[in-house]
């Protein structure tokens, strides 16, 4: 007991009744617990560092992982990839645009812009093209050069183009019940060209919101067009049978071939801004666009004039006998509530300058 005493009056600094004596005991007493505090501290913030690090190896590892599948689909397919396909050090941001594309589809954050295009003489609203956006909570509105990438490399793209199509019928249905008839084309993937029961899953959507095959149609690049022959007119078969148009688009953005679309079965051409946007300025660009949209009127194709922006432009091609066209000019793409708001209230034979006023409005 004597021994018990003793220890206690040494661990209180031997007479604890002196006001020094207390004074020292306190303030010894508060820095072992600031000591204490800081260690727990250091420690906390530790055990973040490790855990951050560990989550970090864990999403380089998945990315690795999902590499060498890649690159073993890759080569038994005899397609090289290149450090432009996104592999190797470029693959986080997919993998955090993967959860955040998962949470877009689930919380109905991806949009539907549309673009109008018009007659190229009388300047009437014939249809538009639906283009995909998403209005992501941090880094605002996306176009599908941002993610789509990422949702192909994670089986996204389905859910998101079979959303496109639903959206684009649900916004036909609005317009049909405001007697707007109207066509909206929508852009395919090569997904869907190789998915041999795509056109059934379309026509059971137009069966769906009670509209006519007309009322869309699908545009399919010339790059994704060359990527399978077979496939393609297969697909393009079907899309005949059920009575629904299929368009080449970006025409002459690349090294483009008019004998292709002389052995596709297809309804319409859309030229790339680049290939017309100097067809105002120079006689060499005028007779190029002049010999195709002969060739193909000659094909039957109907012709439409991608990113018109000029008035010049427009006139120019209207002479060359292009059928259709959109760009800037007629109107930037809006959303589905003003874009329907915008047919509603257009004067058919007055389009260009009627949007040209909305987007003083709208934009400025």
């Amino acid at each position: 007991m004597a021994q018990t005493l003793q220890l206690h009056n040494y661990l209180n600094f031997k007479d604890a009744s002196k006001p020094s004596a207390t004074l020292e005991n306190i303030t010894i007493m508060t820095n072992y617990n600031l000591t204490m505090t800081l260690m727990f501290v250091l420690l906390g913030y530790v055990a973040i560092l490790l855990t951050y690090n560990l989550f970090h190896q864990f999403k380089v590892s998945l990315a690795n992982d999902e590499n060498t599948k890649a690159k073993a689909f890759s080569q038994n397919n005899n397609q090289p990839l290149s450090e432009s396909d996104g592999f190797a050090e470029n693959t986080d941001p997919l993998i955090d645009l993967q959860y955040d594309l998962q949470n877009a589809i689930a919380n109905d954050e991806l949009q539907l812009h549309y673009q109008i295009k018009v007659d190229s003489i009388t300047r009437a609203a014939v249809g538009a093209e639906a283009l995909l956006r998403w209005q992501h909570p941090i880094k605002g509105l996306l176009h599908p050069a941002d993610f789509m990438r990422a949702a192909d490399r994670y089986d996204l793209s389905y859910a998101i183009n079979k959303w496109v199509i639903e959206e684009s019928c649900r916004t036909l249905r609005q317009l049909n019940d405001s007697n707007l008839p109207f066509n909206i084309s929508i852009n395919m993937s090569h997904h869907q060209i190789a998915n041999a029961n795509f056109v059934h899953e379309v026509t059971r959507q137009l069966k769906r919101f009670n509209l006519d095959s007309t009322s869309l149609s699908f545009d399919l690049t010339e790059v994704d067009a060359q990527k399978n022959q077979s496939q393609l007119n297969d697909q393009l078969k079907r899309f005949k049978d059920a009575g629904i148009n299929i368009a080449i688009d970006d025409f002459g953005m690349h090294s483009s071939n008019t004998t292709n679309f002389e052995n596709w079965q297809v309804n319409e051409l859309k030229l790339a801004p680049n290939f017309t946007f100097d067809v105002a300025n120079s006689n060499e660009r005028r007779d190029v666009v002049q010999s195709v949209i002969a060739l193909a009127h000659r094909l039957k194709l109907n012709v439409v004039a991608e990113g018109v922006e000029t008035e010049n432009q427009r006139k120019v091609l209207a002479e060359l006998g292009c059928d259709q066209m959109q760009g800037f000019l007629i109107n930037r793409p809006l959303p589905e509530e003003r874009f329907i708001q915008l047919l509603k209230n257009l004067n058919p034979a007055n389009v260009i300058q009627q949007t040209a006023k909305m987007h003083e409005h709208v934009y400025h």
